[in-house]
């Protein structure tokens, strides 16, 4: 979205970003937890030390974890707010001509959770795959939900096609209230069949 292109002199702005910093940290300290500094977070019921890594801070800074945890929630609304001021200006009635957003909002809700659908019974029959009937609900209803707003977010911050993005969220977002009840309906029937264990 900002507009580099795979070259020489760009790659290194890419992989300093600092969200690919942190998202490459955390890979990192979550595959290598077991080898990092241990820390005694408690015991068990037999009296023996619990021991966690010193940067699972679920565990051993349960303070500012719970500090964490109340503003994690929060990134989805503050991206909505973005999204609101951006269609403060555009009306619903403005925002439903919008055929590119109509389209979209159709594929994500409609035609992606088919494919996945199509997809998960082939891989399964053919046994490739073998998914709990908990994990093809999962699936379906994560393949069948509106845009991310972070998407949205990414649009506005980077001013590239802000209404359209804006747009798209607000459409899927609508048209998914009306066809999640009938997903979940298609992954009952589906379940019922006994393909997914």
């Amino acid at each position: 979205m900002s507009g580099l292109k795979m070259e020489k002199q760009n790659v290194k702005d890419m992989l300093l970003n600092p969200i690919v910093i942190a998202t490459f940290a955390g890979l990192f300290i979550w595959l290598f937890q077991d080898w990092m500094p241990q820390i005694a977070t408690g015991t068990n019921d037999y009296g023996y030390n619990i021991y966690h890594a010193v940067l699972r801070v679920d565990q051993t800074l349960p303070v500012f974890y719970r500090f964490v945890t109340f503003l994690s929630p929060l990134a989805s609304p503050v991206a909505w707010l973005a999204i609101g001021m951006t269609l403060a200006g555009i009306s619903i009635k403005e925002a439903s001509k919008e055929k590119d957003a109509w389209y979209y909002s159709l594929v994500k809700i409609g035609f992606v959770p088919v494919v996945n659908l199509v997809l998960l019974m082939i891989l399964v029959s053919v046994g490739i795959l073998n998914i709990s009937n908990d994990g093809f609900a999962a699936m379906m209803i994560m393949m069948a939900t509106p845009a991310a707003t972070v998407a949205t977010a990414f649009a506005i911050g980077f001013d590239k096609e802000q209404v359209l993005a804006s747009n798209a969220s607000l459409l899927s977002t609508v048209v998914a209230v009306f066809t999640m009840p009938l997903w979940i309906v298609i992954i009952e029937i589906v379940q019922s069949m006994g393909i997914f264990g």
